[in-house]
């Protein structure tokens, strides 16, 4: 069976991951896989650099609305382009209908599972599912989302509403990877009510550190082996919580200066230039490191001794908590998205609410000091991940949904 996969994406991060433990973990060793996504995406390397499975990719150079726009800078040229957009989007969306179709027939894909970042999202995802049903192709396909979904602007209302329903037309399942993200499409009208709407939680494969990482990981960070390391892992997008962090990092070091800050993940200069500019406000040049991505992970986690996840909005899952998880790494977590549902408080971490800036550094300063605590927090979240978010287990979910020969999933 052929099964071809299509995403797009404009960051190298969690989504990457995703994409790589579903083909490594595909538990039909007879399917042939596909992977079709925008040739831009950061993180094409990192996924063909991961795969251990035999995986096509193929990199299209379709024209996609984020990358061809510029931002105006004024409210009032935003509003007088707003019109023109949405009609260069309609004709990109006509466009796309016409290029998957003609790609379908050429792969001869069997099934078709949709990757998309959030919803709305990748306009290449939503036109990739209309146009398989279009083609008269059974089964529908399954349309999967990692992100909340947004009502559409007024302005965009009509024309986001006439593809939302045949999005919904034409799937035979919305999947994402929490129960509250998976309500969220409540918000598009065309979903309200509907059966097709599900989760998955996401599995990750455990993968152990090298033997002497941790201690390679600090030299080369600069921190000192017995200083507290605190870890965040995420890109440098304003909703994964920088500014709160750093401010209650900050709190942090006036009562242990020996505690250092390790931020690691994907990021457009601007976005790094906005969080050093905090760094630097906040006088924690010396205590805080701001890194790129990194593949080094399970080293990472193996070197510090909390994992702090601050977001402030649109955390639907929080990957880096059952990352941290499998390395009996304690876990502080703001209470947003679907991050309860990976985090219980006491079980591998805690949970703060998203303002309590004081709050986050009482946690964080409560494990930093108490070693104990840490071990008996790095236990239950690794009992957690055990229980709960193997690959294995997420995988062969969306492989017999994926598979099945339905249109429609009781």
């Amino acid at each position: 069976m052929k099964i071809l996969l299509v995403t797009e994406n404009a960051y190298c991060g969690g989504l990457d991951s995703f994409i790589i433990t579903l083909i490594n973990h595909w538990p039909y060793s007879e399917d042939e896989l596909v992977l079709m996504c925008n040739a831009g995406h950061p993180g094409l390397e990192v996924i063909r650099a991961q795969l251990r499975r035999r995986c096509q990719i193929i990199g299209h150079q379709y024209p996609l609305p984020w990358s061809t726009q510029d931002v105006p800078q004024s409210r009032f040229m935003r509003m007088l382009r707003a019109p023109f957009r949405i009609l260069g989007r309609q004709w990109l969306f006509l466009d796309y209908l016409r290029k998957f179709r003609r790609v379908f027939d050429e792969l001869a894909a069997d099934r078709l599972l949709v990757i998309n970042g959030g919803y709305p999202a990748g306009l290449t995802c939503r036109a990739a599912t209309v146009a398989w049903g279009l083609a008269g192709r059974r089964p529908l396909s399954v349309h999967n989302f990692h992100n909340f979904a947004h009502p559409a602007r007024w302005w965009e209302r009509i024309f986001e509403n006439a593809i939302d329903s045949r999005v919904h037309a034409y799937a035979k399942a919305m999947v994402s990877v929490s129960r509250i993200c998976a309500d969220s499409l409540c918000s598009r009208p065309a979903f309200v009510g509907s059966s097709k709407r599900m989760y998955i939680y996401n599995g990750i494969e455990f993968r152990e550190g090298c033997q002497d990482g941790p201690r390679m990981v600090r030299a080369g960070l600069g921190v000192a082996e017995q200083a507290p390391m605190c870890l965040m892992l995420g890109t440098y997008e304003s909703r994964k919580g920088h500014g709160f962090l750093l401010q209650a990092f900050q709190r942090v070091v006036w009562l242990r200066p020996d505690a250092r800050l390790v931020v690691c993940g994907f990021g457009y200069p601007s976005e790094i230039r906005h969080v050093r500019a905090v760094v630097d406000a906040l006088g924690l040049q010396k205590q805080v490191r701001l890194e790129g991505f990194r593949q080094d992970v399970a080293d990472l986690l193996e070197a510090s001794d909390l994992l702090l996840v601050p977001s402030q909005s649109s955390e639907s899952f929080g990957l880096t908590i059952v990352e941290a998880m499998s390395h009996q790494v304690p876990v502080i977590a703001t209470r947003v998205g679907g991050m309860p549902e990976v985090l219980q408080d006491g079980e591998g971490g805690f949970l703060v609410e998203p303002d309590d800036v004081d709050g986050f550094a009482e946690r964080m300063l409560q494990l930093i000091n108490d070693e104990a605590l840490r071990q008996q927090q790095g236990a239950r979240g690794r009992r957690r991940f055990e229980q709960n978010f193997r690959a294995q287990r997420m995988v062969q979910e969306y492989a017999d949904l994926v598979r099945d020969g339905r249109s429609m999933i009781a």
